[in-house]
């Protein structure tokens, strides 16, 4: 055999063992994940996804580049957009889309720490023991509880792409350092940025970590880097343009600058944030107690325990940053975690002190360095026996945090079971208590659902928790305190159309022209509102048929999931004597809510007369 032959089986066995690599942890993902494909919606993905008008009846412009209640984040809105027109509001194409992606994101890994082990360590490590340990790494990460977060709950989603994103910018650049036509893959860096700007604000840091990489991986000095790669490098920061553009146009659209949302300045988020970020560390080490929603306390002064944990961040920060300049690539891992979590672990103000998902790429941070370090302390042992170590060591985590992950994953399984989960770790988060709230209303459990709606409202004193109460007060029977909540709502956020479309419900049945100018002023404020359509068409049913139809019409277009959109417009239709056209309309009311009793009612109604006429006479 001719070494030609061999060179070229050699690189057939390499390539082999990474493609078999890849596949472990894709492979990997599904398995941990899988049971989790009927989840269903919850928190912000019934606000922006399911509850967000555009989503169903908007353009595809309109529903990339729109939000809800939140800004859009115009890719992953994209991609939203695209599951709902492909399997419409079933939830388990969504959840195939996330645990595809966060397998992309654990391919795009390995091959990253591959190659910056290629640039820093080809001399001590070779090819093998290079996708040894990013591979034993990554597999950790990926089946890791901590990311339940982003790949469960369908909206962050958002968190997902950025990911992919950053990866694959700087794994784009690192391959067009050494490419025979480096172009395509400074093209390939700078669109992968450009598209994480359209996604999330974090990749405001993308340009500055791949500076960083060149320094820290590839160029001798500062110097040599900006020389070399000075065109590069002012594209990647270019693409920021995209992101202040963004910014600009949803500047009125960011939850938290609403009413109702942030209730605490930059500087205080920053004091909240030591034990927060500790929080974060001992949860890649120990994952247990996990919250999606923490309600974690505001500190509004410097108290010891910020200040202890806090002058310990800083000095973290300030040596990683002397080594940037002695030790360059000792530093970036550090001040990698630093950036990608600074957006919002720092001075910059969020709805929300802790979140998990936001942990998503650094917490493989945080366990590569672990995985260094133990490789630095091993002794020196066969690569062998190192091998079945490695492995062994590997699995036995992974398996460990992969039945961790799907046990989270089944506290997902219901929204009541999310959020009751979450009022018992965190019984004053006001958040937390809506939500159950809602939840429980949603099933039909008033009485519980009031009990936490009150607490909320206790805690918050917004008019969205007034507003969410007093939906329920109305369906108690409690119909002068549900007046009273609604009217401070209204008199505090006139610019907020729920409060208005509830005074409607409240008036229906005995003020009913006052109804139909509260459904009016609510369309007014937002045109998009699916119930105001619906209960103002079905209060003009008798006067003005036309105009009813249109409104029900356009309140299916909003929320093609609304039964009794489809029941009022059996109604009209069979009004009108459109016996045939009010069945359809009656049975798909019925397909979305087979609990129904008006629907159900009224079609054996409508069935009965059809019978009737097509009974033969008899004379």
């Amino acid at each position: 055999m001719t070494e030609a032959e061999l060179a070229a089986r050699a690189a057939a066995r390499k390539a082999m063992l990474r493609i078999v690599a890849s596949l472990s942890l894709v492979v990997s993902v599904v398995l941990v994940h899988a049971g989790s494909l009927d989840t269903p919606f919850v928190y912000d993905d019934l606000v922006e996804i399911i509850g967000n008008p555009l989503m169903h009846a908007g353009t595809w412009w309109q529903s990339t580049f729109s939000g809800n209640t939140l800004p859009a984040r115009p890719l992953p809105y994209l991609t939203f957009r695209i599951n709902l027109e492909v399997g419409g509001t079933d939830v388990r194409g969504f959840h195939v889309a996330n645990i595809a992606i966060h397998a992309l994101n654990a391919v795009l890994l390995q091959a990253l720490i591959v190659a910056g082990f290629r640039r820093a360590t080809a001399e001590r490590l070779g090819e093998r023991s290079r996708l040894l340990i990013a591979t034993c790494v990554v597999l950790v990460w990926s089946v890791h509880p901590l990311q339940t977060q982003a790949v469960t709950y369908l909206y962050q989603r958002i968190e997902l792409l950025m990911a992919t994103f950053l990866l694959g910018t700087l794994l784009a650049f690192d391959r067009s350092i050494d490419s025979r036509r480096p172009w395509v893959w400074q093209a390939v860096a700078i669109v992968s940025c450009a598209a994480g700007m359209l996604t999330k604000e974090v990749t405001a840091v993308v340009p500055i970590l791949v500076l960083l990489w060149d320094r820290a991986f590839v160029a001798a000095s500062w110097r040599e880097a900006m020389a070399r790669r000075w065109g590069q490098h002012l594209a990647l920061f270019g693409t920021l343009g995209i992101l202040v553009l963004l910014l600009i146009g949803q500047s009125e659209t960011y939850g938290e600058f609403r009413e109702g949302g942030i209730a605490h300045s930059g500087l205080e988020h920053l004091l909240s944030q030591p034990p927060v970020l500790l929080h974060y560390l001992r949860l890649c080490v120990v994952p247990i107690g996990q919250n999606i929603e923490y309600g974690w306390p505001v500190k509004r002064s410097l108290d010891l325990e910020s200040a202890l944990i806090g002058s310990l961040i800083v000095a973290a920060l300030i040596v990683s940053i002397v080594l940037l300049f002695r030790a360059p690539r000792h530093a970036f891992l550090p001040l990698a975690w630093f950036l990608i979590l600074a957006p919002t672990s720092s001075f910059m103000p969020a709805l929300t002190i802790a979140a998990e998902h936001r942990m998503y790429l650094p917490s493989a941070i945080v366990l590569l360095g672990i995985g260094l370090a133990i490789v630095r302390l091993s002794p020196r042992t066969a690569d062998r026996r190192a091998t079945v170590l490695a492995l062994g060591g590997t699995v036995a985590v992974a398996i460990t945090f992969g039945t961790l992950t799907v046990a989270r994953n089944l506290v997902y399984r219901s929204r009541i079971d999310l959020w009751s989960d979450s009022v018992a770790k965190a019984p004053a988060s006001p958040f937390s208590r809506a939500a159950l709230g809602l939840a429980l209303a949603d099933a039909g459990r008033d009485a519980e659902a009031e009990e936490h709606l009150r607490v909320a409202v206790d805690l918050l004193g917004t008019s969205r928790s007034k507003t969410n109460l007093a939906m329920v007060l109305l369906r108690n029977g409690k119909r002068d305190e549900a007046r009273r909540l609604l009217e401070e709502a209204l008199a505090a956020t006139p610019q907020l159309p729920q409060p208005l479309v509830h005074l409607g419900n409240l008036e229906r049945t005995e003020r009913p022209e006052l109804a139909i100018e509260y459904y009016r002023r609510a369309i007014e404020l937002d045109p998009n509102q699916p119930q105001a359509q619906n209960n103002l068409g079905a209060m003009l049913a008798l006067t003005d048929p036309a105009e009813a139809e249109q409104r029900i019409r356009l309140a299916i277009a909003l929320d093609p999931t609304n039964a009794e959109a489809f029941t009022n417009l059996g109604n009209l239709s069979a009004r009108q004597g459109k016996l045939v056209e009010a069945i359809a309309w009656y049975e798909q009311a019925l397909r979305l809510d087979p609990g129904s009793r008006v629907a159900r009612t009224n079609l054996q109604a409508v069935l009965a007369a059809v019978a009737e006429r097509r009974a033969p006479r008899r004379d």
